[in-house]
């Protein structure tokens, strides 16, 4: 009898298309504040620039635009390669938003702007479509950093770009002030507190014991 050993065949990775626009694609990024926003470009500028694997820019849009949630403050750059998102990204980390193919956009302030667009899925859908279609990119990540949702599977063929890990939303830390401010109130609360089990009881009552409690919150 002949064994012979079984040699898989090599995984032929199947080429991805994606739409650009002289050559640029989108890379999103949000958050739910400025400061975070701010936060997560700088991440992103120590991911880039300490990886220690070379970094696929397409996957790396493609894991930001589909991969995450997108938040009220956002910021969409237009780059052709990893060192234009990286100066992109150093300038608006250094307060200077004046630069091409630099989209920073609040959902709230133009929400009212866009509600017609928003509300009208044909509308939507023409314009996107429209844009697709002539590769103008920098239409849609114009209105996306205003607070339009775009599906990014559209800008890609069958197969999708690989995505790869990130970094990590930055949570902010936010400070809470318990002041107790009267008897009364105190006693109040300890009658609504009555229904609770035992342990939250003496729990709280240690808690205001002293005139300040500080609570950490991420």
């Amino acid at each position: 009898m002949v064994v012979a050993e079984y040699v898989p065949s090599p995984v032929v990775k199947q080429p991805v298309s994606v739409i650009t626009q002289d050559q640029m694609i989108i890379v999103p990024l949000s958050a739910r504040t400025e400061g975070q926003l701010k936060q997560k470009a700088q991440d992103m500028l120590a991911f880039l620039r300490n990886s220690k694997q070379p970094i696929d820019l397409v996957q790396l849009a493609y894991t930001l635009q589909t991969g995450r949630e997108a938040m009220g403050e956002r910021l969409g750059l237009m780059v052709a390669s990893l060192e234009q998102l990286t100066e992109k990204l150093q300038a608006y980390v250094d307060g200077n938003e004046d630069v091409q193919h630099l989209y920073k956009g609040q959902v709230k302030r133009h929400k009212e702007g866009l509600s017609i667009i928003n509300r009208d899925d044909d509308l939507k859908q023409t314009i996107v479509d429209t844009w697709i279609s002539q590769q103008k990119l920098s239409n849609l990540v114009d209105l996306w950093a205003k607070g339009m949702e775009l599906d990014w599977n559209r800008l890609y063929g069958n197969t999708k770009p690989q995505r790869i890990n990130l970094p990590t939303y930055p949570f902010a830390k936010e400070r809470y002030w318990y002041t107790e401010t009267a008897p009364q109130q105190h006693h109040k609360t300890e009658a609504k507190l009555s229904v609770l089990h035992p342990c939250c009881i003496k729990m709280f009552r240690t808690l205001t014991n002293s005139a300040t409690v500080l609570f950490l919150a991420k």
